[in-house]
């Protein structure tokens, strides 16, 4: 699965890369148009549209064939998680209460 979507997103990496070097030509070239401009800024938009479009198939491809225990873990894998449990809010919940009761016996004194 892997080995035939690696090409096609570097494919396409490098044609967002030619597109944004060839629209920053435009933005600054005294004879540019706004519509040649805007279009080149539409190519850039599919092409972006393209790169995402294989990433969330490359995901559901691999959720396809996790186990039920591997899908309950997909949450503490998403970037920028660094690996916290999973939020659990009873507990969270409970925690809250507890330090508002020692704060309100704190004041009583």
């Amino acid at each position: 699965m892997r080995r035939e979507i690696g090409p096609k997103a570097r494919q396409i990496q490098a044609q967002l890369k030619q597109k944004r070097a060839d629209l920053q030509d435009l933005m600054f070239d005294p004879g540019a148009t706004r519509e040649s401009i805007m279009g080149k800024r539409a190519e850039i938009r599919q092409l972006q549209d393209q790169a995402e479009e294989l990433t969330v198939n490359d995901f559901l491809g691999i959720r396809s064939v996790l186990t039920k225990d591997q899908l309950q873990m997909l949450p503490q894998l998403r970037p920028g998680s660094a690996g916290k449990p999973p939020i659990d809010n009873a507990s969270t919940l409970g925690s809250a209460s507890a330090t508002k009761s020692g704060a309100e016996a704190q004041q009583k004194n």
